[in-house]
C-alpha cells in the first residue's frame, strides 16, 4: 500500500515537472520582438564589455543612431542600441542572448529578420549569430560593418539542421569603433514558421489578401506606370468586360485594371506586395491566385518578381488575351533567395475592352510579407562639387545605368551646344556634368515635366529616378540640352 502511495506521489510530481518545463519552453512567437515593452527573451551576455540599452527618441549623441524605431516606425518607438561614448574604447563589443529554443523540424528552415541602423562615422560592425546549445558551436550568419547611412536596413539569418542540430540560441553582437560616432541598433527581429511555430502562436496574419477589407499586402506605390489598380464591387463600369462580381463570395471586392479613357495602348499598372523574405530555390514557397480576363482587347497580365538589389525583375506568369466572362486559377514559384516582392502587372490593350481582375491571393509555405521601411532622407548639402584641385560628387552616387555617367568639371564644357556656358558658369568653380544615351524631359529649374510613361521609358536618363530621391535643393539648377543629351548640375 505505501509502496503504491509513494509510486502515485512520484508520477504525480513528474508529470508536474514535464508540465511546467513545456510550458516554459520558448514559441517563435516569443522570439518575435520589437522591444516596445521590455527585451522579451533577449538578455544581456555576462561575457561582453557593455551593455545593449533600450531607447526611442533617438540617441544623445549627434550624427550617430536612430531617430525613430524601424517597428513600428515611429519616433516614440522602442528599438535597443549600443552605445559608442565615454567610457567606451576601441574594439569594446556589447551581446545580448535569447533563450533556448527546441530543435529545427527536419527539412526545415529558420530564417529570422531584424531591422538594423548603422550611422556614424566610426561605425564598427553588428553580428548576428546562431549557437548550438549541444556542441555549443556558434555560427556567425550576418555581419556588417562601417556606416551604412541614417536610415532602417533590412538583414535576414537563415538556418537548418545540417547546421544546428540540438537546442539553439539567437545573438546580436556590436564591437564599438575608434570614436563615439558609432551607434548600433537593432529592431523587429521576426521568425519565420521554420523556426518551430505552429498554427496560431507564429503571428503571421497576412498570407491572404481577397480585397474585401482594402489591399491587404499589396499597395500601388510605383512612381514609373501609368495607373493604378482599383477595387470594385459588382460589375466594372464598362459594358463587355470585366467581371460581375468577385471570386471570393460573389459580393465582395477585387482588384482590377480600368481601361477606358483616358488610358492609352500599352498603358500598365503596376500592384506591389510587401517585401518577403526569400525561401529557397526548391519551390518550397508558393502562390496561388484567381484572375479575369474579358473583353474583346484585352491584352496581358503578368506577375513579376523583384529582388532586392538587383536591377531587373523576372516574369514568374505570364497570359495575354481575353479568356471569357470567367474566373480562372493561376499558380507561381516563389523560388527567390533574398528579399523580394510580387508585383501584378496589367497592360492595357487597344481599346476599353480590357478589363483584368485578380482575386483571392495566397501564400502557401512562405515568409511572412512585411513592409520595408522608408530610409530617413540624407540630403547632400552645400555641395560644390570641387575643392582645390580635386572634384568631388559629397554624397551623391552614380546612378545604376550603363549609358549614364557623370563627372565633374570646371569652366565652360569643352563638347559645342551643351554644358554652361561663360555666362551661366560664372561663380561656380566646378560643376557636375552627366551624359546619357537617354533624352529626359526638364526644364531650366530642374521641374520634372515628363509623363510617367516618359520616365518608364527614360529611366537610364540624366534626370532619373535614383536622382530625383537623391534630392535636387534650392540652391541646384538643372540644364539639359535635347540635342546632345547632357545635363549640369552646380552649386
Amino acid at each position: 500500500m505505501a509502496s503504491s502511495f509513494r509510486w502515485r506521489t512520484f508520477a504525480t510530481l513528474f508529470a508536474l515537472i514535464l508540465a511546467n518545463s513545456q510550458a516554459q519552453q520558448p514559441t517563435c512567437a516569443s522570439l518575435k520582438q520589437d522591444f516596445e515593452t521590455g527585451w522579451g527573451l533577449f538578455s544581456q551576455s555576462q561575457s561582453d564589455d557593455f551593455d545593449w540599452t533600450r531607447d526611442s527618441r533617438g540617441t544623445p549623441s549627434s550624427n550617430t543612431g536612430p531617430s525613430r524605431d524601424y517597428d513600428p516606425g515611429t519616433a516614440a518607438g522602442w528599438y535597443v542600441y549600443i552605445k559608442t561614448s565615454f567610457p567606451r574604447s576601441n574594439g569594446d563589443v556589447a551581446r545580448i542572448d535569447s533563450n533556448s529554443f527546441p530543435p529545427l523540424m527536419p527539412s526545415k528552415t529558420c530564417t529570422i529578420q531584424f531591422g538594423y541602423h548603422m550611422y556614424g562615422a566610426t561605425t564598427r560592425t553588428l553580428n548576428v549569430s546562431v549557437t548550438d546549445v549541444v556542441t555549443k558551436k556558434e555560427y556567425i550568419l550576418f555581419s556588417e560593418t562601417g556606416n551604412k547611412r541614417n536610415q532602417w536596413n533590412c538583414g535576414s539569418i537563415s538556418f537548418d539542421r545540417t547546421q544546428i542540430t540540438g537546442n539553439w540560441t539567437v545573438s546580436f553582437t556590436g564591437v564599438r569603433g575608434t570614436s563615439w560616432s558609432g551607434d548600433i541598433a537593432i529592431d523587429g527581429i521576426e521568425p519565420s514558421p521554420g523556426c518551430g511555430c505552429a498554427g496560431p502562436s507564429y503571428p503571421c496574419i497576412e498570407t491572404s489578401t481577397d480585397f474585401d477589407s482594402g489591399w491587404g499586402m499589396f499597395s500601388n506605390n510605383d512612381t514609373v506606370d501609368d495607373f493604378d489598380w482599383s477595387l470594385r464591387r459588382g460589375t466594372t463600369p464598362s459594358f463587355s468586360t470585366g467581371p460581375s462580381r468577385d471570386h471570393t463570395t460573389g459580393s465582395g471586392q477585387y482588384a482590377y485594371i480600368e481601361t477606358s479613357f483616358p488610358r492609352a495602348n500599352g498603358d500598365e499598372a503596376h500592384l506591389f506586395s510587401k517585401w518577403i523574405q526569400g525561401s529557397g530555390n526548391d519551390c518550397s514557397c508558393t502562390m496561388s491566385f484567381w484572375y479575369h480576363m474579358y473583353g474583346a482587347s484585352t491584352r496581358t497580365l503578368r506577375v513579376e518578381i523583384e529582388e532586392m538589389g538587383k536591377q531587373n525583375r523576372a516574369v514568374a506568369w505570364s497570359m495575354t488575351g481575353n479568356k471569357g466572362n470567367q474566373w480562372l486559377s493561376g499558380s507561381v514559384c516563389l523560388n527567390a533567395t533574398s528579399l523580394y516582392r510580387i508585383v501584378f502587372v496589367g497592360v492595357r490593350g487597344t481599346s476599353f475592352t480590357g478589363d483584368i481582375a485578380i482575386d483571392d491571393i495566397q501564400l502557401n509555405n512562405c515568409n511572412c510579407p512585411k513592409p520595408l521601411p522608408q530610409p530617413i532622407p540624407v540630403m547632400p548639402t552645400n555641395c560644390t562639387f570641387g575643392v582645390g584641385s580635386t572634384g568631388t560628387f559629397c554624397d551623391w552616387k552614380q546612378p545604376i545605368s550603363p549609358d549614364v555617367f557623370w563627372v565633374t568639371k570646371h569652366g565652360q564644357s569643352v563638347t559645342p551646344d551643351t554644358g554652361p556656358d561663360g555666362r551661366l558658369a560664372r561663380g561656380v568653380v566646378y560643376y557636375a556634368l552627366c551624359k546619357s544615351q537617354t533624352s529626359y524631359i526638364s526644364d531650366e529649374k530642374g521641374h520634372d515635366n515628363a509623363t510617367k510613361r516618359q520616365r518608364r521609358h527614360a529611366r537610364t536618363g540624366c534626370m532619373s529616378k535614383e536622382w530625383k530621391r537623391g534630392g535636387a535643393g534650392k540652391n541646384v539648377f538643372f540644364v539639359v540640352s535635347h540635342r546632345r543629351k547632357h545635363m549640369v548640375v552646380g552649386a
